[in-house]
């Protein structure tokens, strides 16, 4: 329980510190830290979430408090924030006039850690605050001109820096997301904390970042993150990946050797993924059966590996062959995407619904599509019809749609995609070769149903310029589908209204209660383009008869010309 003190401060004497509750040798390793760098103190999440809070002026409670494992503070907000007993010390003399907070692991995550890994925890924590106090000095208007960072920001590209700041504002580092300054800044903390304890995640991170050791060079020349990572490290760990060199009998092995040699064979989990595997491939879900055979390999008994590769093999082979049929693909592009697909499996066998996983199964989606016949059950109109329209009505059209769609999803996971760098630029080049192939096959089928159905309704063009107004309406139309998934009757509305084509006239009252042209098309494409296009609603189709009567009329044009609008208007 806290209370506010006279002072204004918070104070934690109605609750048991931490270092109360905390076993002996936590308070040695934080000890042994503060001996070594006295602005360093070790707070409670809470605290530094507090902290946090009032620094950043955040008064929402759902909103995320970003930065929330390090934080570099005044003495004098500090001490206005937070009590000395929360930070450990004695008095307030004893806080420099700079201090560094770092979180201390949560109360459920603290039996994890053995002596050493808490050393390595704080030592990764206080590294990149110690970056951090550094560059936020470096970065200020006084130090670094606008010229200056400018240059920086070149340096990386700027399609990079837009990527990194994305990146880093997702991840809840950036302070200041609309701070070019504050990006730089943590980037360098962050890009450098990765290279030193987590190297293969950097790739991850910044997938755009093709020439790393260009940009550990220029992040060199205006940070000495080596002395910082040597001053920083505890006596008890010698190397940033002792720990990761000790779980790993071989860390020289591929991804996937490394993952074999560190599980140790287990028959009945080997079946067990087997069999699971094989209940996915019985309902239709071949991508699942071929995660799940993924997962059984670390744990396969030796006499059991071949067996497991070849129905690896045998379920990718499949895939290949089922994506080739739905894109039209010929045989060298299918086998390409076979072993492409064994790339991203890798990565998708691990950790739950990731990046390469999502793109596996967009993928997927691709040949259910193309496989399956989509369907709408339309009681309203079975009944209006008495039963003359089928209740469930088939959506060819819609199919085409859905696989340019899914296609287009894959592609936007590219950038969190986890594969070594060599397949990248495969991986892209193949997605968007089959997304642009995708919509290719849906521009060859709509087109021809488009102009045909506008023509028999009456849209039809008289010469050259209307011809070609014409040509530029259907292109329209395909291209709404394309980004929409669907048209309706505002866009062919719109569309006309924004060409050169002219519509006839109302032939009488009988065309005025049947409907006009744009009204018949309507209709019609509504039964051409069933699932694609979307007919208009009531309302509208009522004001677009009555705007028939003012504007597809003589007598309708002079009193909107000449009454309606220079009176009325």
């Amino acid at each position: 329980m806290w209370v506010v003190c006279r002072d204004n401060k918070l104070s934690a004497s109605l609750s048991p510190t931490a270092t109360e509750v905390q076993p002996g040798w936590v308070a040695e390793v934080e000890r042994g830290f503060r001996e070594r760098h006295p602005s360093l103190f070790f707070v409670l999440p809470r605290v530094l979430r507090r902290v946090l809070r009032h620094e950043l002026e955040i008064t929402s409670p759902w909103v995320r408090v970003p930065h929330r494992k390090s934080y570099v503070i005044s003495r004098e907000r500090l001490l206005w924030l937070v009590a000395t007993d929360e930070l450990g010390v004695e008095s307030a003399a004893m806080v420099p006039d700079r201090a560094l907070l770092l979180a201390r692991p949560e109360e459920d995550r603290l039996p994890k850690f053995d002596r050493r890994s808490l050393a390595l925890y704080y030592w990764r924590l206080a590294f990149h605050a110690r970056v951090d106090a550094f560059m936020g000095d470096f970065t200020s208007p006084r130090k670094m001109t606008a010229a200056q960072l400018r240059y920086r920001i070149d340096k990386l590209g700027q399609e990079h820096f837009d990527e990194v700041r994305a990146v880093l504002r997702q991840e809840g580092f950036l302070i200041q997301p609309d701070d070019p300054r504050n990006v730089y800044a943590e980037f360098v903390a962050v890009f450098s904390e990765l290279a030193a304890f987590a190297p293969e995640l950097v790739s991850f991170y910044f997938p755009s970042l093709a020439d790393l050791p260009a940009i550990q060079r220029l992040i060199q020349e205006d940070c000495p993150t080596t002395q910082i990572l040597e001053s920083t490290r505890p006596p008890e760990v010698t190397s940033p990946w002792l720990e990761r060199v000790e779980q790993e009998s071989s860390p020289d092995l591929p991804a996937s050797d490394s993952l074999r040699a560190a599980a140790r064979p287990s028959r009945w989990r080997y079946r067990w993924f087997n069999r699971a595997a094989d209940r996915a491939a019985a309902s239709g879900n071949r991508m699942r059966s071929a995660v799940l055979r993924r997962r059984a390999e670390p744990f396969a008994p030796s006499v059991a590996e071949l067996d497991g590769e070849a129905r690896l093999n045998a379920e990718l082979t499949d895939f290949a062959r089922r994506l080739q049929d739905a894109l039209e693909l010929d045989q060298a592009e299918a086998e390409r995407w076979r072993l492409m697909c064994r790339q991203l499996l890798e990565h998708a066998a691990h950790g739950y619904w990731n990046a390469n996983a999502r793109l596996l199964f967009d993928l997927q989606k691709v040949c259910l599509d193309h496989e399956r016949e989509s369907y709408r059950v339309d009681l309203a109109r079975w009944l209006w019809t008495f039963g003359r329209t089928p209740l469930k009505r088939p959506l060819p059209e819609l199919k085409r749609v859905l696989i340019a769609k899914h296609l287009r999803t894959a592609t936007r996971r590219i950038s969190a995609v986890r594969i070594p760098r060599e397949h990248r630029s495969e991986l892209e080049e193949l997605l968007h070769r089959a997304a642009k192939r995708a919509e290719e096959l849906l521009r060859r089928h709509l087109d021809p149903q488009i102009a045909v159905t506008l023509y028999d309704v009456g849209v039809a063009p008289r010469n050259v310029v209307e011809r070609v107004a014409f040509h530029k309406l259907v292109a329209e139309l395909v291209d709404g589908v394309v980004e929409r998934g669907f048209v309706g009757l505002g866009h062919v509305r719109d569309g006309i209204a924004r060409s050169q084509l002219k519509l006839p006239d109302l032939s009488g009252p009988r065309e005025f209660f049947t409907g006009d042209v744009l009204l018949r098309a309507d209709r019609k494409l509504a039964v051409t383009l069933d699932g694609v296009y979307q007919r208009g609603p009531f309302y509208l189709r009522w004001l677009q008869r009555m705007s028939s009567v003012f504007f597809g009329t003589q007598p309708g044009r002079f009193i909107t010309q000449y009454l309606a609008l220079p009176f009325g208007g």
